[in-house]
C-alpha cells in the first residue's frame, strides 16, 4: 500500500511498489467478508459470524494471533453492538487457540464520528498513520467504558492517550506491528482486513557519489506558502536523526520532490551536492525573504499559460556551465527549464538507478474556514433579496468607469468569489475553473449567477471551452459586446450566449 500521503494511498502488489520505489505504509496480508445471516433484527449483529470472519482472515494471513497488537474496531459506541463485537473477537482468538498478550482496541469514530459508507476507509487511514508514526492514538470519550464489556477478562485495552506502538516479542523475537480492521454494515455485511507494517529488509544505500549534484524543486500557489514549504523541508532535513536513516539520501529526496509533487504557480529551485549544502541553501533563502539582498536570480514572470507567476533559482557562475563541473551545468539547465514553466521528464533521469520516495512534509494549506456560519451571519445582519443581486449592484457602481474587459473580469471574479467564498486576491483570471475547486454543481451555480447578473441565457456547457475568467471574458465580449458594453448590468434584457 504505497502513497505520498494518506490522502494519496493506492493499492499495488508489494513487488511492484518495491520496484517503483514507493513509500510503503503497510502490507495487506488478508481480507475477508461474510454475512450475519438470520438474526433477531435488521441491525442486530451476529457475534459468531464476526468471529468466523476474524479467524479466517488471520488464518489466510498466516499471522500468529499473539502478534496482533492493535485492532481498529467498527466500534459505533452502541450499547449492543460494541459488546457483540468484543465477544466476536474473543471467540475468534479462542477458536485459534491463541490470543494477544496485550492488544490495543480503538475506533476512529470516537474522533470523527461515523462516516457511514466511508467508515472502513477512515479506520484504514487511522491504522496507516499509526504505523507511519509508530504511535497509538487515544480513543476519545472512553474514560467511562460500556458496562456490558468486561475488559479485564479480555486481552484488550482502550488507549487513553498517545502512546508508542511497541512491537510484540514472541519467543524472544521481536515481531512486526500487526493491525486488524473491522467494518460492519447495517443488515449483516461484515468485512475484515489484516495489515502489517512494512520493514525494508535491505536499506538502499546512496548510489550516487555525494559530490554529484541534483535538482531540488519546490513550488506553491502563493509566495507565503512557498516560504512555508521551504521552512518545513529545512526543519526536517537538518535533524541528525532524519539524516541518520540510510534511505534519507539526497538522491531519494530529489526524486521524491521531482516525481511526487505537483508543479505549482510559484517555483523555487536549487542545485545541491549534499544534504548539508541543501540545508544551508534553504536557510539562506529563508534568511533572505523580506530583504533587499536576495541571492536568487528571478527566472520568469507569468508564463504564456498563466501558471508560473514568479520563480527563483540559486545563482550559478559561468565557469560552472563552461566546465560542466560534475554535471553542475546540466543540472542548472534542467532546473531553468522547469522554473520557466516547462515540463521535465524527471523519471528518465533515474532509469538505471534504484531510488525510493520518502515521506516528506506535506503542503502547508492556508488555514481558512469555509462554511455556513459566515453566510448565515451575513444574511441576518444585511437582509437582501439575493446575494447575486447585491453583488451586481455593488459591482455596477465600482466598475462602470473601467474598460469593458476589465469591468467584466472584475465582475466575474466577484461572482466566483460569491459562489466559492474564495478571497478575491486568490482568484487568478488565467487559472482553470477546476483549479479553484469547481465541480459540476458549483459550475451550474456559477452559470446561473452569470445569467442573472447579466440578464442573459447562459449554459454551463460554455465552461467546457471557456475554462478560465480571461477566456470567458473574451467570449462574453465577442458574443454579447453590445450587451455588455453599451448598457449597465442592471438594465440588460437581451438574451445571448
Amino acid at each position: 500500500m504505497p502513497g505520498e500521503g494518506v490522502g494519496a494511498v493506492m493499492l499495488k502488489p508489494l513487488s511492484h511498489a518495491q520496484r517503483d520505489g514507493d513509500a510503503i505504509y503497510a502490507v495487506i496480508k488478508a481480507t475477508t467478508i461474510n454475512h450475519d445471516g438470520r438474526t433477531h433484527g435488521f441491525t442486530v449483529p451476529n457475534p459468531n459470524a464476526q468471529a468466523e470472519l476474524v479467524a479466517e482472515a488471520l488464518t489466510q494471513a498466516k499471522i500468529d494471533a499473539r502478534a496482533v497488537s492493535y485492532i481498529e474496531a467498527h466500534g459505533t459506541g452502541t450499547a449492543l453492538g460494541d459488546p457483540v463485537e468484543v465477544t466476536g473477537l474473543m471467540k475468534a482468538f479462542q477458536a485459534m487457540g491463541k490470543q494477544p498478550e496485550q492488544c490495543a482496541l480503538g475506533s476512529v469514530k470516537s474522533n470523527i464520528g461515523h462516516c457511514e459508507a466511508a467508515a472502513g476507509m477512515a479506520g484504514l487511514s487511522k491504522i496507516l498513520l499509526q504505523l507511519k508514526h509508530g504511535q497509538l492514538a487515544p480513543t476519545l470519550h472512553s474514560a467511562e467504558v460500556n458496562p456490558n464489556i468486561n475488559f479485564t477478562a479480555t486481552p484488550f485495552y482502550l488507549p487513553q492517550q498517545l502512546t508508542p506502538w511497541v512491537r510484540p516479542v514472541l519467543d524472544g523475537i521481536e515481531q512486526p506491528r500487526v493491525a486488524c480492521l473491522s467494518s460492519f454494515g447495517a443488515g449483516g455485511a461484515n468485512a475484515h482486513a489484516v495489515l502489517t507494517e512494512y520493514l525494508d529488509a535491505v536499506a538502499k544505500p546512496e548510489t550516487t557519489p555525494a559530490s554529484e549534484p541534483v535538482c531540488i524543486v519546490l513550488s506553491a500557489e502563493q509566495p507565503e506558502r512557498l516560504r512555508l514549504v521551504v521552512q518545513r523541508l529545512w526543519q526536517t532535513i537538518k535533524e541528525p536523526t532524519w539524516q541518520s536513516q540510510p534511505k534519507h539520501s539526497l538522491l531519494n529526496l530529489a526524486y521524491t520532490l521531482q516525481t511526487g509533487r505537483e508543479a505549482l504557480t510559484y517555483r523555487l529551485g536549487f542545485v545541491s551536492a549534499s544534504l548539508p549544502e541543501l540545508a544551508v541553501q534553504l536557510s539562506d533563502y529563508l534568511a533572505s525573504c523580506g530583504t533587499q539582498s536576495v541571492p536568487y536570480e528571478p527566472i520568469t514572470q507569468e508564463s504564456e499559460h498563466g501558471r508560473v507567476r514568479f520563480a527563483y533559482q540559486n545563482s550559478v557562475t559561468q565557469s560552472e556551465f563552461e566546465t560542466n563541473k560534475v554535471g553542475m551545468g546540466y543540472q542548472h539547465q534542467l532546473l531553468a527549464t522547469w522554473l520557466a514553466g516547462n515540463d521535465v521528464d524527471w523519471q528518465a533521469l533515474y532509469h538505471n538507478q534504484p531510488v525510493q520516495r520518502l515521506n516528506l512534509p506535506g503542503y502547508p494549506f492556508e488555514q481558512q474556514r469555509y462554511g455556513w456560519a459566515h453566510t448565515i451571519t451575513e444574511s441576518v445582519n444585511r437582509p437582501a433579496p439575493s446575494v447575486i443581486a447585491a453583488v451586481a449592484t455593488v459591482e455596477t457602481k465600482l466598475t462602470t468607469s473601467l474598460h469593458p474587459e476589465q469591468r467584466v473580469q472584475s465582475e466575474l471574479k466577484h461572482l466566483v468569489h460569491t459562489v466559492l467564498k474564495l478571497p478575491l486576491d486568490r482568484i487568478n483570471i488565467n487559472s482553470n475553473f477546476i483549479d479553484f475547486g469547481f465541480d459540476s454543481i458549483t459550475l451550474a451555480e456559477l452559470a446561473r449567477a452569470i445569467a442573472k447578473h447579466y440578464a442573459i441565457s447562459f449554459s454551463p456547457a460554455v465552461f467546457f471551452s471557456q475554462t478560465n475568467i480571461n477566456a470567458l471574458t473574451r467570449y462574453l465580449l465577442n458574443d454579447c459586446s453590445e450587451l455588455l458594453i453599451e448598457a449597465p448590468p442592471e438594465v440588460l434584457q437581451k438574451n445571448c450566449c
